[in-house]
């Protein structure tokens, strides 16, 4: 379950007080976004008789429904439970002829409308509907999770650092990223996508501190989920809180800004962004969705604000911290992330195949050949994963197979005379198998060929190697199979097939 029941509503701060009034004087609420909830209970104590009112408004303005009640100090027990009937509800109090001397009034949020004596009543925050409505109560499905419990995690992020910045891995598990002056900027996003299926809520978490030295006006931090062109984010810049929504569908990058004080959500909550925070962005994408931002408050998710229409490109997208400065000092954190899955997921992705055809290759005894190589095309924002790679020994000899990643690192660089091509224009990668000699990377799995065994071998049916994806600067991962004969010359032939996921 993603968040637990929480029994007792969500009070409504701007609508609740316990400021004595004078003699006829009122008590007039702040207008509290209701859109999350079906019902309202209003429970008031005071010395003094007087009037309640709970309104309802479509724009925050008009207060065109009201429902109004009579409070008798005769009879001070009083508890109203009233459906929400507009976007908007406040609550207005008018006080007798006497002042108070005793006034307590508190406003709750409900997501049931039961009365309040029904022992079935259980009520739930925002942030027990996923981004399509539905109830959180089966387990979540991960996507995307980055750490750094181990050191600043180079496997599962990339980095792009420009003019004098620099990131410090921190023995807090987390990675601190600041900038100095103009042209200065580090940026850290997981490598591989999180690849989000249209109709399904997706949940992202991120905690990070996004000003940890008073970070100057000039310099700008930003955290989510988001790449250049596409996504959300919650920013900190020119002394201010925002939140951002990014998109291309016009051909350029457009970011929308919306002020902390225009927050639709709680726009009056204090948050200091120089204390570590888990954000979370709810996302709903058919092409188009509702899009929450908010963060999580002593365990309970706390509203910010609500896109209704974010428009995006494409909505698969990696999380990301992000510091920039056009003049002046600043610094912030980045710890731990992950994306999720709240209605349910099934692998989608194309498969696709690559093989030498019919000429055979002709191997040297010890000497390790490259047979098989694997790499995203430039400006790819798929991720790919190698299911298996099968061998045709013609000379049914013994020998090395390794299976490499390379990251970081063009592949000219660590194949000697590769031939990269293409299967068709329907791929995003471009495989080789013509190189004649390759560097040590990190090896992913290996394995021994027996002359005795079956000309034909799956070299990885289980899915144990890592994703295939573009850096930040767009420089492609590399996988490559290398084969060593033991026993002379063998003679080889090979297929490869993978599924590319966006």
């Amino acid at each position: 379950m993603t968040f637990l029941p929480i029994v007792t509503g969500i009070a409504s701060d701007p609508n609740s007080t316990t400021a004595l009034l004078a003699a006829a004087t009122q008590f007039v609420g702040v207008g509290d976004l209701c859109r999350e909830y079906t019902s309202i209970n209003v429970s008031t104590f005071s010395d003094q008789s007087g009037h309640i009112s709970v309104e309802f408004s479509q724009d925050n303005t008009n207060w065109d429904v009201k429902r109004a009640f009579v409070y008798s100090a005769d009879s001070p027990e009083f508890s109203k439970h009233l459906v929400v009937e507009g976007l908007y509800c406040r609550v207005v109090y008018t006080n007798g002829s006497v002042a108070q001397t005793q006034f307590r009034l508190q406003t709750r949020l409900h997501v049931s409308n039961m009365s309040k004596d029904s022992e079935q009543l259980i009520d739930c925050s925002p942030g027990m509907k996923d981004a399509f409505g539905r109830l959180r109560i089966s387990m979540p499905y991960t996507l995307l999770d980055v750490t750094h419990s181990q050191g600043i995690n180079a496997v599962q992020e990339t980095e792009l650092i420009e003019g004098g910045g620099v990131s410090t891995y921190q023995l807090d598990s987390g990675v601190a990223l600041s900038v100095d002056a103009d042209g200065d900027r580090v940026v850290r996003q997981s490598r591989a996508r999180a690849i989000c299926p249209p109709g399904k809520s997706i949940l992202v978490l991120l905690t990070g501190i996004l000003n940890t030295d008073t970070n100057q006006r000039k310099s700008e931090s930003r955290l989510g989920y988001f790449d250049d062109s596409n996504g959300f984010f919650i920013e900190y810049g020119k002394r201010n809180n925002y939140v951002v929504y990014r998109t291309s569908i016009n051909g350029t990058v457009s970011d929308t800004k919306v002020l902390q004080g225009d927050w639709n959500g709680s726009s009056n909550v204090t948050i200091d962004l120089s204390k570590r925070h888990v954000f979370f962005f709810d996302l709903q994408w058919l092409g188009v969705g509702l899009v929450k931002f908010g963060i999580i408050v002593n365990g309970q998710p706390l509203l910010l604000h609500v896109f209704q229409e974010a428009n995006l490109q494409y909505a698969s997208l990696p999380t990301r911290y992000e510091i920039s400065s056009t003049s002046g000092k600043g610094s912030m954190v980045s710890y731990a992330s992950s994306v999720i899955s709240e209605g349910g997921y099934m692998k989608p992705g194309t498969h696709l195949s690559a093989n030498t055809g019919t000429a055979d290759r002709s191997l040297v005894k010890n000497v390790r050949t490259p047979v098989f190589s694997l790499r995203l095309k430039p400006g790819s924002l798929t991720n790919i994963r190698v299911h298996d790679v099968k061998v045709l020994r013609l000379g049914r000899n013994d020998g090395l197979w390794e299976f490499y990643v390379f990251r970081d690192v063009d592949a000219s660089a660590v194949l000697t005379a590769p031939n990269f091509v293409s299967k068709s224009d329907h791929t995003e990668c471009d495989f080789d198998a013509t190189a004649i000699d390759v560097s040590t990377g990190s090896l992913l799995s290996s394995g021994y060929y027996s002359g005795a065994n079956d000309s034909s071998v799956t070299i990885d049916g289980k899915d144990i190697n890592s994703v295939l994806a573009n850096n930040i600067s767009g420089v492609s991962d590399l996988f490559v199979m290398a084969y060593t004969a033991i026993e002379g010359v063998d003679n080889i032939l090979l297929s490869a097939s993978w599924r590319e996921y966006f």
